[in-house]
């Protein structure tokens, strides 16, 4: 799969930028109209992009919470068990204020 973006990144973003993607990259013009080869490159890159910055700064902020929740000198097995738990619940909590619709 990545050599088959790799060729076409390179056929539609390098060596024909202002050819037609086709396939089910055509689009209705009312809709948002053709994509050019460069155009559908620059916009996979940014989403890439924009994913690696959301993914980072969610496994930080993961990092962060379990830092701070979880200190260096041992606790007892109940107390561990009901940070987890917390945790758990936390995230379970902030992943409903974030529904995913399919439109």
């Amino acid at each position: 799969m990545l050599a088959s973006f790799a060729g076409m990144a390179v056929i539609r973003g390098l060596l024909a930028p202002t050819a037609h993607i086709g396939g089910h990259f055509t689009y209705r013009k009312a809709a948002i109209g053709l994509l050019h080869g460069r155009e559908m490159v620059l916009a996979g890159l940014g989403v890439g992009v924009c994913g690696a910055v959301v993914g980072t700064c969610f496994h930080k902020s993961v990092s962060l919470l379990k830092n701070a929740i979880w200190s260096k000198k041992e606790s007892s097995r109940a107390v561990v068990i009901g940070k987890k738990v917390l945790l758990a619940m936390l995230i379970g909590y902030i992943s409903t204020l974030f529904p995913q619709k399919w439109d």
